[in-house]
Formats: C-alpha cells, sequence, structure tokens
C-alpha cells in the first residue's frame, strides 16, 4: 500500500511539473491586429479586405509602445456594420520558440478615419455567441468596438497601446533565461479576406537600447537595419501571414526596480512620437542586413535544482526510510548480542 501511495504520489508530482515545464516565450509584450468578434460578425469578414498594414514600434528597455494602422475596404456594394475585437493578452503558436504568450497590453487609443472610438473591455459573459475559433473562448481578455463600412469604400483605422516587455523569460523543460520579450501577431490580418495587400514594420531602437543587445529576431532574414536612424524595417506584398511571420524579438536584460507605471503615464507623448516616425519617408538607401537568432537557453542552473528536488521529491523519502531501518536492525542486533553475552 505504500508502495503505491508513493508512486500515485510521484506521478501526481509529474504530472503537475509538466505542465509548469512546457516550453515557449511567456509575459511577453505585444498585440495584434483586430478581427470579428461576434459569430454573426464573421458572416461579413470576406467582404473586408484589409489593403495595408503599417506597424510602428518605440522599444525601449522595459517596455514597447505600438501604432497600427490599418487600411479597410469593403468590396461588396452593401454596408458592413460589424464588432471588432483586440485581444488584451493570448498565446500564439511560433516555430522559434514553440509557444509565445504575451500579457496585457495598456492604454489602448482607437481611431476609425480619424474619429476617437471608444472600446470597451468585454465581461466574461458576452451575452452573445462569439467567434468560434478557440482564441475567442474568453471574451473578458478582449476590447471590441462597433466599425461600419461603407460600400466600396476605403476605412482607416488606428490604434495605439503600450505593453509591459521586462517581465519575459524563455524556457525550455525545466530551465529558463530571462529578458526582455515583444511580439506582434501578423497573421491576424488573415482574419479579413485573407491576403494583406501591402505592409510595413518598423521598429525603432530607443536611444538607451543598443543593436547588438537584439539577441533574437523573427521571422528570420525579413528585416533589414539602418545604423543611423536605429531602426529595423521589414516590407511585404501580398501576404497571407501564418503562424511563421508573427515578430518575435528577444532582446536586453531584465530592469531592476523598473517603474512601468511611470511611463504609462507619458503614453500621449510616446504616441505623439509615433505619429513622426510612422509618417518619416523610408530611408532609399543605408540598410545592412540584420540578423540575430539566438532563441536558446543558456542558464540551466534551475533545471538543476529542479532535478535535485525532484530526485529528493521521489526517492529521498525512501531512501530516508530505507537508511533508519538499517540504523535501527543495526541497533536492534548489537543490544540483542549484548543482552545474550555471560556476565563475568
Amino acid at each position: 500500500m505504500k508502495h503505491r501511495i508513493r508512486l500515485v504520489g510521484g506521478l501526481l508530482l509529474l504530472l503537475l511539473c509538466s505542465n509548469a515545464a512546457m516550453p515557449g516565450f511567456f509575459n511577453v509584450g505585444g498585440g495584434g491586429a483586430f478581427v470579428p468578434f461576434f459569430a454573426e460578425d464573421t458572416l461579413h469578414q470576406r467582404k473586408i479586405e484589409m489593403t495595408q498594414e503599417r506597424i510602428s514600434v518605440l522599444l525601449h528597455p522595459g517596455f514597447a509602445v505600438v501604432k497600427g494602422e490599418y487600411w479597410m475596404r469593403n468590396r461588396s456594394a452593401d454596408t458592413v456594420s460589424m464588432q471588432v475585437g483586440y485581444p488584451i493578452n493570448g498565446t500564439m503558436n511560433n516555430a522559434l520558440v514553440y509557444a509565445v504568450n504575451f500579457n496585457d497590453l495598456e492604454k489602448l487609443k482607437v481611431l476609425v478615419n480619424g474619429q476617437e472610438a471608444r472600446p470597451r473591455r468585454l465581461p466574461a459573459k458576452s451575452g452573445k455567441p462569439v467567434n468560434p475559433l478557440p482564441m475567442f473562448d474568453q471574451p473578458e481578455n478582449w476590447y471590441v468596438w462597433p466599425l461600419r463600412f461603407a460600400p466600396d469604400t476605403l476605412s482607416h483605422l488606428t490604434v495605439y497601446f503600450m505593453v509591459n516587455t521586462n517581465q519575459a523569460y524563455l524556457r525550455e523543460g525545466y530551465s529558463r533565461d530571462i529578458h526582455n520579450g515583444f511580439c506582434y501577431v501578423l497573421e491576424s490580418g488573415r482574419a479579413w479576406a485573407h491576403t494583406i495587400g501591402k505592409g510595413e514594420i518598423r521598429i525603432q531602437l530607443a536611444a538607451d537600447l543598443a543593436p547588438e543587445q537584439i539577441l533574437g529576431l523573427g521571422p528570420k532574414g525579413k528585416f533589414r537595419f539602418h545604423p543611423e536612424k536605429k531602426c529595423l524595417y521589414w516590407r511585404f506584398e501580398s501576404l497571407e501571414p501564418g503562424p511563421a511571420d508573427n515578430v518575435l524579438l528577444r532582446y536586453g536584460q531584465r530592469q531592476e526596480g523598473f517603474d512601468y507605471a511611470a511611463q504609462l503615464a507619458k503614453a500621449s507623448q510616446y504616441y505623439q512620437t509615433l505619429d513622426q516616425l510612422s509618417q518619416a519617408a523610408v530611408p532609399s538607401a543605408g540598410f545592412v542586413p540584420f540578423a540575430a537568432n539566438d532563441f536558446e537557453i543558456h542558464d540551466w542552473k534551475s533545471a538543476t535544482w529542479f532535478y535535485g528536488f525532484m530526485f529528493l521529491a521521489i526517492f529521498g523519502l525512501p531512501l530516508l526510510l530505507i537508511l533508519l531501518g538499517v540504523l535501527m536492525l543495526v541497533h536492534f542486533f548489537r543490544k540483542k548480542r549484548k543482552n545474550s553475552s555471560p556476565s563475568a
């Protein structure tokens, strides 16, 4: 019976720890494009084409500021009204690190044709059927707002937000490395008419962030770097984005004592800086290839501690009981031998 209890306990411990050891890049700061949220809205999504997408990012140690611009055309002869959603957090697949979990975005600001919209965060129960895909099964993780697309008309949507990149860590097995992390889910643009007509992603490095601090950048081979501007660029055309096209960035070191709230308080001035960045002309020359492919674990100390703990948890108690049993037997036989010896 005791053997069975120890066996079941060990298996439960392994099962619990196996979930904790799922590989991936966690607590990354990130976001993605807006998508039709409710089930009734998905009936119209193929009528709307994303003709252009432009993403501008200010990358700082500890945080990132993002501006997304989307030009959408209603290809039908009918006016289309729908609710669209923007994820507050979520998970995406990625071939470089298996899976990416990104945490909450903050200070969301939305403009529709230059007019500010009022996104609302949904309650846990939305009250009507949502998009049937798995990523929509937690409505409370979404902001939604209404959109109206006039027939054969181009609409311009702008989204601003900030994310904390300072809590990210890369995990493989029971080891992990702690760095800053950023992601952008480009594949969400496929939710419309499949293909994005043309697009551009700019990642501007802050003054206190050197290009050598960029450890890993995906997709591999897509970005070019302009040393004078300290900016990474990627342009594409007629792209049907998939998981391999999602942007993933590993950089710098965790900032101890980092005050994210102080940065959030300056959101308005960061958004003004992003407006200037997004409208600046892309240089015609001066680019160099840029490669940063390090998404590997280098600190295996945590694994050593974990396996030591697992050994003690599974085998330590039985070994201790065996040792105590041996000592008790030795003590018993010594005492018995002493008692049976003839007295002088």
